[in-house]
């Protein structure tokens, strides 16, 4: 009798243990409610003038692709709206001049296209042509990172059972 008792404890703690590892887990890995989101802001070359742009990266934590949303504004007399484009964005490793860079790829659609930044240590996104060139001059072609802001999906509240 007291072995049993021992022995359904034991189970019983296993279970528990092996329950709190699996909670753990999941709550690294970033869960699908919650949303990361990278800014950077810097200007734009367009022709003979730069413009402000603002880049939003989205994406769960510990991933290295999500969507994004880049909103350019350009005050030039004729234009005088925002354009905001938006797609998919995944890492590359691998930049023309170093192996080991980190590239960010934001796919976009027709008129942008593909474009390419390179990750750098400080955290800001200098552009890459699109053979993974830095484009000169860099301080033209930098977005300085901002902010990350995390949101999580609000839960639907539980009502007591009567």
């Amino acid at each position: 009798m007291r072995s049993s008792i021992l022995a359904i404890f034991i189970i019983l703690t296993v279970l528990q243990s092996a329950n709190a590892q699996n909670k753990a887990v999941v709550g690294q890995n970033g869960s699908s409610d919650s949303t990361y989101t990278d800014t950077f802001k810097g200007l734009i070359p367009f022709e003979q003038n730069s413009y402000p742009a603002k880049l939003l990266l989205k994406h769960c934590r510990y991933c290295d692709d999500g969507t994004f949303e880049l909103i350019e504004s350009p005050k030039t007399s004729s234009l005088r709206k925002l354009f905001v484009y938006t797609g998919e964005w995944t890492v590359l490793k691998g930049s023309a001049a170093d192996d080991n860079a980190t590239v960010v790829e934001l796919d976009a659609p027709v008129p942008v296209g593909t474009l390419y930044y390179l990750r750098l240590k400080n955290g800001d996104l200098q552009q890459l042509d699109s053979t993974l060139h830095e484009l000169k001059p860099a301080a033209k072609h930098m977005l300085a990172k901002q902010a990350r802001r995390h949101t999580a999906e609000a839960k639907p509240k539980q009502t007591p059972a009567k």
